[in-house]
């Protein structure tokens, strides 16, 4: 066929090109393919906003705990009546003190990085944390009824962390910190 085609005139030579077919997508497939291919993308990129959702979410969930760890260390080394929070090295101290004898709350406020700050620096602000202790037996585990003179032998301190992102989740410890 070669052979034919190399002694025809130009004319029958092209008629013959124009016959040929490549292979080769139409307009339509290729319409379709891109249509497919970004539907994938759109949704891939859809799921991104959940994913950093769920990545701050756990980050504030490990600096709650992180926090909680720290509050509840520093209450146990620290005597019973007269245990004292350094939240802020630039201000007095003295709401810093606190006695677990004696029900209470504080609030405390701390930034990203889990640093607590004073009232006076609130603007900075990301999680917000309410300490509270009871000393009411009757909450308590068998062991730590009050002592023979009235005072408590321990206090049960719960902890309650929101983080300011997400107000409606707030991440809950709760302690029996004891007397020494």
């Amino acid at each position: 066929m070669i052979s034919s085609l190399s002694h025809s005139t130009p004319s029958k030579l092209r008629q013959h090109t124009l016959l040929r077919r490549t292979p080769s997508f139409s307009l339509i497939e290729v319409v379709v393919a891109l249509g497919i291919v970004s539907i994938g993308i759109v949704s891939i990129l859809g799921l991104l906003p959940v994913g950093l959702a769920a990545s701050r979410e756990s980050a504030h969930e490990t600096r709650a705990a992180q926090m909680a760890q720290s509050i509840f260390t520093t209450l146990r080394a620290q005597p019973f009546t007269n245990i004292f929070l350094d939240l802020d090295r630039e201000e007095d101290h003295q709401d810093d003190v606190i006695n677990l004898s004696q029900p209470g709350t504080r609030f405390l406020y701390a930034d990203m990085n889990g640093e607590y700050l004073s009232v006076a620096k609130r603007e900075n602000t990301i999680y917000t944390l309410q300490l509270s202790w009871d000393t009411d037996t009757d909450t308590l585990l068998r062991g730590f009824e009050n002592q023979e003179d009235g005072t408590p032998r321990g206090s049960l301190v719960s902890l309650y962390i929101t983080s300011l992102s997400n107000p409606s989740s707030t991440n809950t410890f709760v302690s029996i910190i004891g007397r020494y």
